[in-house]
């Protein structure tokens, strides 16, 4: 397989790429046992250097990093992903997932990240003015500083700040998700569930509760619903026909909620007479699935109550 590899042609995008992607990733695999690779794959990032925006450059740095991870190729891949074009969107994903798969080993990765983050929304105002296809998503970037841990509340912290909606979404989703040491984000996460968007005011409320079942995120949670099923009954059965842009965003608002708490199972009983006003309510004739999402979630948090929590 060395043999192989080391008699490859110059070219990346030759007939047998796929073939060397499949030994480098068997390669990998065998992790120090296969050290002899190691100076081929070096000649080999060397020569794909020249096209670094492919998935076998990406793969050969990996491979590298798998079997001796003190290699400096690593270096290599964080200066290219912090240059100022930066690779397209399919091969930037496989930089995100390699960091990822090195979760908290990874910690000088995060500067590079939060830059290539703030870098790529500059791109995407600038091609949304031209019309241009290029897009990148946030949503990558962040998710992998949220497997690098600790060492990336700072920045996501940070990113709670950004200009762009989605990426401040993205910021309180992956915090939610890393328990006492995103603790820190807890004002902030507060401040935003005063800002406009309900998307951002969720996401919010969902990382409060999950890090400290926060009194602000029950608080958020009950008037939410509260006031979307009065809404509701107010427009006169609007998830049937004709929907008006509040019954819309009280609908769609009200709907994450109650996945959010189905999915808490018995620890969102604080909510489960609130949602179960939802279940019984005569006035609001709601599709069928939107029931199903309503009866499922009362189900998974009544669970351990030995009562019935099915429809009446």
């Amino acid at each position: 397989m060395v043999e192989h590899l080391s008699k490859r042609q110059l070219s990346p995008l030759g007939e047998d790429h796929s073939v060397h992607i499949a030994m480098m990733q068997t390669l990998a695999k065998f992790g120090s046992d296969a050290k002899a690779a190691v100076p081929v794959l070096r000649r080999l990032i060397k020569e794909l250097e020249k096209y670094p925006d492919n998935d076998e450059f990406c793969i050969a740095i990996r491979t590298v990093h798998a079997i001796d991870p003190e290699e400096p190729s690593f270096d290599k891949q964080m200066k290219w992903l912090n240059a100022e074009d930066g690779p397209e969107q399919p091969t930037e994903r496989l930089v995100f997932e390699f960091l990822g798969e090195l979760g908290t080993k990874a910690p000088k990765a995060v500067d590079v990240l939060e830059k290539r983050i703030e870098r790529g929304n500059k791109y995407n105002d600038k091609y949304e003015r031209t019309g241009s296809y290029r897009l990148f998503e946030a949503e990558d970037g962040i998710k992998t500083l949220g497997k690098i841990g600790d060492d990336a509340v700072p920045a996501l912290i940070r990113l709670l700040k950004d200009e762009h909606s989605k990426t401040r979404q993205y910021a309180a989703a992956t915090l939610g998700t890393m328990g006492k040491p995103a603790r820190p984000a807890v004002p902030i996460l507060i401040e935003a569930l005063r800002n406009q968007d309900y998307d951002e005011q969720i996401n919010a409320a969902c990382a409060l509760w999950l890090l400290e079942k926060h009194d602000k995120a029950k608080e958020y949670f009950t008037e939410s619903l509260k006031s979307d099923l009065a809404t509701l009954k107010r427009k006169n059965d609007p998830l049937l026909s004709s929907p008006s842009a509040d019954a819309v965003k009280s609908y769609n608002r009200a709907l994450r909620i109650i996945l959010f708490l189905g999915d808490r199972g018995p620890e969102a009983k604080p909510f489960l007479s609130l949602l179960k006003q939802w279940q019984q309510s005569k006035e609001l004739r709601m599709k069928t699935a939107v029931r199903e999402v309503i009866e499922g979630a009362i189900e998974k948090i009544g669970a351990s109550e030995g009562g019935d929590t099915k429809k009446p």
